[in-house]
């Protein structure tokens, strides 16, 4: 069975480190580790981050994500020391595009393999179902990659026009 990062990355997937493999091919999943949470201060970006229920900023933190696959669809379950958030993937219509839902939100990636790790690019977004301008979209840079343990490793910055620095975490994972 392929994966959906497998049907998204195509024969690029074959480039990823053993790893970033293992964790997108493991069909269900708890993974645990530490991250560093950073954010923006103000108002406005404390309010955002609270009603997304992401993580408040901690200079290091655990973390599990538990994972749960099929072919066409992710479910990831984030809990950062307590705070709990989760967002389905899927491909977005049956392209090499992924789509990530926050309830609500949805964002659509491209995904490249590069300096032996994947990196996700927003392309689109929507609310409701309604597209959003791009000008008005987060900036956010994501990677996964390895370690020098040999550990599975990410980074995700989400940067907004007129907050600043909504959210970024970094860190790692192990487990299944």
């Amino acid at each position: 069975m392929n994966n959906l990062f497998q049907l998204i990355l195509r024969e690029r997937y074959r480039e990823l480190p053993a790893a970033v493999q293992h964790f997108h091919e493991v069909r269900i999943g708890q993974f645990t580790g530490k991250a560093e949470v950073k954010g923006a201060t103000g108002v406005l970006a404390r309010m955002l981050r609270k009603l997304a229920g992401f993580p408040a900023p901690a200079a290091e933190t655990s973390l599990t994500l538990k994972v749960i696959r099929s072919e066409v669809q992710e479910r990831w379950l984030r809990n950062f020391g307590g705070t709990q958030f989760s967002s389905t993937l899927t491909r977005f219509n049956r392209q090499n595009v992924l789509s990530e839902n926050f309830g609500m939100l949805r964002f659509n990636y491209t995904l490249s393999v590069r300096d032996a790790g994947i990196h996700w690019q927003v392309v689109s977004w929507n609310f409701a179902g309604i597209p959003m301008p791009d000008s008005f979209g987060p900036d956010v840079v994501a990677r996964e990659s390895v370690n020098a343990d040999g550990k599975y490793q990410f980074s995700v910055t989400v940067e907004f026009p007129f907050i600043g620095m909504l959210m970024e975490y970094s860190g790692w994972l192990e487990g299944q």
